[in-house]
C-alpha cells in the first residue's frame, strides 16, 4: 500500500476496479431520511420494518451465527475493497462510512454529523464527532477521513468512481473534527457517493490483516471462504452493539442455508430466493422480504455497433418482454415490475413515465421496420445475481413469440467477467439499490467504467452534467427524470424487473428489518441486532 506521503501526490479518480468485484452489485439538503415510500408498500406477506423485536427492550449478549452465502476464498476484511456479500457483511462490523443507505435504499448520514457543500457544490465540509476511537483504543479524527478518501481514490477501487472529479491534492483538514473536501468541478452528489459500501473509513495506520475500524465489531479471526469471528466494540460511539460476538460461517448453497437455519446450526441466512419463504415461514422462521427495491436486474444492449444500434431493435425488445411473467416466473411474483430506467428507490426517479407494456404486434411491426424480422440472438449471461439466469430463459421463451431467436449462454461468474462483460452485444447485468445519480455517473455517463450498453447519448450527458453541478432540488429532479425518459425511449438496458431482498433468522433473533438497500441481511445494522435467550 502506498505511503501517506505517496497519496498525497496521487491524481483523482480512475476505474481499475472490476464489476466482478462489485458483484461476486437546496444546497443543504442532501441529508435524505425517508418517510417510507417503498418498504410501507410491501406487500402483506412482508415483516414490517421494526416487528423484529418492537416493543421489547433489546438484551445484551450471546453469540449471534449466520450462515452467509456469497463468499469465497478470494473474501478481504478491506472493506474499502469488499469483494462479496460475505465482505459486504463484514464491512459494516468492523468499519463505518461517513453515510450510508437505510432500509428505504435512502442516503444518510452515519459516521459524520453533517456534510456540506459550499454554493457551488466544489467545496465540501465534513464534520465527525469529537472522542471517537478506534477497536485498539487510538483516536479517529479528521485526519484518518481524508487518509480513508486518498486511499480510496489511490488505490482505484469501485468507490473512487463514485467520488467523481474529487481532487485530493487540494483537500485539507481544517482541525480534528473538519475536513475540507475539494473538487476540479462542481459535484453535487459527494454526500451519495460516501453512502455507497466501499467507501467506509480506515485509520491512517490500516492493516487489511489485523484491521482496526469504528465499527461495532472487533476481529477475531478470519479464514476466507470458510468463516469468521468478530467480538462487540466495548467503545462503540454509536447505539449498541448488544451481541457478545458474531460469528459467520460460509454456505455452499441457498438449500445448505435452509437446511442449517431450520436445525438450528445457524441463526441467520441472507440472499435467499422466493422458494424458500414458504418453507421457513413454516418452520417459525422469521423471513424479511423488500417486495420492492432499488435492486435492478437489466439485460443490455450494444448501442455502438450490430442489431442494437438500430433504436427499433431496443424498442422492440421491451415490448417483447413480459414483465410480469418473468416476474412471476423467476421471482414467484415477488418483486417489482421495471420500466426500463435506473433509480426506482431513489426520491428522483420520474413516477410519471408510461410504464413500458408487453405489445406483441408493436415489437413485430418495430423489428420489421428495421429489416430485423428474423432476429437471431445470443445473450451471455452468469449467475451473478437472483434470477438472473432464470430471466434470461425466459426471455428467450417469450421473444419467440415476437419471431425473435434467442441462444442463452451461461458462463462462470469468472469467465464472463474475463471475457464478455463490457464487450459482448447482448448480456445482462445487476445493480444493487444505488442513489440514481451514483449509477448514471458509474453505468451511462461519459466516461462511464461500467456501461455495457456502451451508450453515449449527448443529450443526456448534457443533463447528467448539469445534475451533477446544481444544489437546487427541484432543478436536479428535472434533469433526472429527462435523463430517464432517455433511458426509457432509447436507451440500451431493458429493466423488466427490481428483484426482491429476502433474508431470515430464527425467532430468538431482534432488531432486524426487511431491507430495500440491497445490502443482506437486512441493510446490515449490526449493532442493532440482540438475541432473546
Amino acid at each position: 500500500m502506498s505511503s501517506s506521503d505517496d497519496l498525497d501526490r496521487l491524481s483523482p479518480v480512475g476505474h481499475a476496479w472490476s464489476r466482478r468485484r462489485l458483484l461476486g452489485t437546496a444546497a443543504t439538503g442532501f441529508l435524505v431520511v425517508g418517510a417510507g415510500s417503498l418498504l410501507s408498500s410491501c406487500s402483506s406477506d412482508d415483516t414490517k420494518p421494526g416487528s423484529a423485536g418492537a416493543g421489547k427492550t433489546p438484551k445484551a449478549g450471546g453469540t449471534l451465527t449466520f450462515g452467509c452465502f456469497g463468499g469465497g476464498t478470494t473474501d478481504t476484511l478491506d472493506g474499502q475493497a469488499a469483494n462479496t456479500p460475505s465482505d459486504w457483511a463484514r464491512s459494516y462490523m468492523l468499519f463505518d462510512g461517513l453515510a450510508r443507505l437505510n432500509n428505504e435504499g435512502l442516503v444518510e448520514l452515519h459516521l459524520a454529523e453533517s456534510v456540506t457543500p459550499d454554493a457551488q457544490a466544489k467545496r465540501w465540509t465534513i464534520k465527525i464527532p469529537a472522542g471517537i476511537t478506534t477497536h485498539k483504543g487510538k483516536p479517529f479524527t479528521s485526519d484518518d477521513v481524508l487518509y480513508s478518501l486518498k486511499r480510496i481514490v489511490a488505490n482505484k477501487t469501485f468507490g473512487s468512481g463514485a467520488l467523481g472529479p474529487i481532487n485530493i491534492a487540494d483537500s485539507r483538514v481544517v482541525d480534528a473534527t473538519t475536513v475540507e473536501v475539494h473538487f476540479d468541478r462542481p459535484y453535487s452528489i459527494f454526500l451519495e457517493g460516501l453512502a455507497i459500501i466501499w467507501n467506509v473509513m480506515v485509520p491512517r495506520d490500516f492493516d487489511p490483516k489485523d484491521p482496526d475500524g469504528t465499527g461495532p465489531f472487533m476481529y477475531q479471526s478470519f479464514t476466507p471462504g470458510v468463516s469468521g469471528s468478530f467480538v462487540k466494540n466495548p467503545n462503540y460511539w454509536g447505539d449498541g452493539p448488544y451481541l457478545d460476538k458474531i460469528v459467520i460461517t460460509e454456505l455452499s448453497d441457498e438449500t445448505a442455508q435452509v437446511n442449517a437455519l431450520r436445525s438450528g446450526q445457524v441463526d441467520l441466512v441472507n440472499g435467499l430466493s422466493a422458494s424458500s419463504v414458504a418453507v421457513l415461514k413454516g418452520a417459525g422462521s422469521k423471513v424479511y422480504l423488500a417486495n420492492r427495491t432499488g435492486n435492478a436486474g437489466l439485460f443490455t444492449m450494444r448501442v455502438d455497433s450490430g442489431p442494437f444500434a438500430d433504436v427499433r431493435v431496443r424498442q422492440a425488445m421491451t415490448y417483447l418482454v413480459d414483465r410480469q411473467q418473468m416476474i412471476d416466473q423467476v421471482f414467484g411474483g415477488y418483486g417489482t415490475v421495471g420500466n426500463d430506467a435506473f433509480g426506482f428507490a431513489d426520491d428522483l426517479y420520474n413516477t410519471d413515465m408510461p410504464q413500458r407494456e408487453h405489445d406483441l404486434s408493436k415489437a413485430k411491426s418495430l423489428l420489421a421496420g428495421a429489416g430485423r424480422s428474423d432476429l437471431q440472438l445470443e445473450l451471455v449471461t452468469a449467475p451473478n445475481g437472483p434470477g438472473s439466469v432464470q430471466a434470461a430463459q425466459v426471455l428467450a421463451t417469450q421473444a419467440k413469440a415476437a419471431g425473435v431467436d434467442i441462444r442463452v449462454k451461461v458462463q462462470t461468474p469468472t469467465d464472463y467477467f474475463a471475457t464478455s462483460y463490457l464487450n459482448v452485444p447482448f448480456s445482462q447485468d445487476q445493480w444493487p439499490t444505488f442513489p440514481y445519480l451514483t449509477v448514471a455517473s458509474l453505468a451511462l455517463g461519459p466516461n462511464a467504467p461500467y456501461n455495457p450498453s456502451h451508450q453515449s447519448d449527448p443529450e443526456y450527458n448534457k443533463l447528467l452534467g448539469l445534475a451533477l453541478a446544481t444544489t437546487d432540488n427541484a432543478a436536479k429532479e428535472d434533469y433526472a427524470h429527462g435523463m430517464q425518459l432517455i433511458e426509457h425511449d432509447r436507451g440500451g438496458n431493458m429493466i423488466p424487473y427490481y428483484f426482491p431482498g429476502i433474508d431470515a433468522s430464527s425467532s430468538r433473533v431482534h432488531g432486524l428489518e426487511k431491507t430495500a438497500s440491497g445490502l443482506s441481511p437486512c441493510g446490515l445494522y449490526w449493532a442493532k441486532v440482540w438475541l432473546e435467550s
